[in-house]
């Protein structure tokens, strides 16, 4: 994010919407919804794990969100044996975070 954007005042509506054009997430219960109740979860986790691009005006430009689970949750999902939703779903909510930061500079890639 840039240093003078906060958390709260991302464009999430139009994130929300790119993201649902292009998952179709509220046509499959086997993934995780995009919507404020999700975004509001994935801050529980850990507030590190979404990370965003803006462009000049403030519009989203790119996006990166991780799920911090278990070990024992990501296996079950990566053999198919739980879908995404359910890894969501499933995944603690622990204090302290289970992930303490994750850092990912946006502005080092250049697009090629």
């Amino acid at each position: 994010m840039n240093p003078t954007t906060t958390f709260e005042n991302l464009p999430f509506e139009k994130m929300f919407g790119i993201a649902e054009k292009f998952y179709g997430t509220s046509l499959d219960p086997d993934q995780i919804p995009i919507n404020s109740e999700s975004l509001k979860k994935l801050q529980k986790i850990s507030p590190y794990c979404f990370n965003c691009a803006l462009d000049g005006n403030h519009n989203p430009v790119s996006w990166v969100v991780c799920i911090p689970t278990t070990k024992s949750l990501m296996g079950d999902f990566i053999s198919n044996k739980i879908t995404e939703k359910q890894m969501f779903d499933q995944t603690p909510i622990s204090t302290p975070p289970l992930v303490n930061k994750i850092v990912l500079n946006l502005n080092s890639f250049d697009g090629s």
